[in-house]
């Protein structure tokens, strides 16, 4: 299977993501953005990134939605790794760089 075929089947192991943004080369390395929603009507984000050396196209994302996290893992990679809190920046230690302090 090519990088672009590899890439597609795994974006479409998520249908629950609505894809909309991309960088880079599906056939090199880049990040597709998508959005996750909701039952209060807000969005989660998840940003899925690749890269390929040489034959080996490698994979990884990351979201915020602590309820899709394991689930995702699961279908992209087989195992169901706990979800890693996304906290927002205001909340946390970098909120200095929007000129704010926790």
């Amino acid at each position: 299977m090519n990088p672009t075929d590899h890439l597609i089947a795994n974006m479409r192991k998520l249908p629950e993501v609505k894809w909309d943004r991309m960088t880079g080369h599906p056939n090199t390395r880049g990040k597709a953005y998508g959005w996750i929603a909701r039952p209060d009507g807000r969005y989660d984000f998840l940003v899925l990134e690749w890269q390929t050396i040489g034959t080996l196209p490698m994979m990884g994302f990351t979201t915020s939605s602590a309820t899709m996290s394991a689930e995702f893992n699961r279908r992209l990679f087989g195992d169901g790794s706990p979800h890693e809190p996304c906290v927002r920046i205001a909340d946390s230690p970098l909120a200095e760089a929007e000129g704010r302090r926790r």
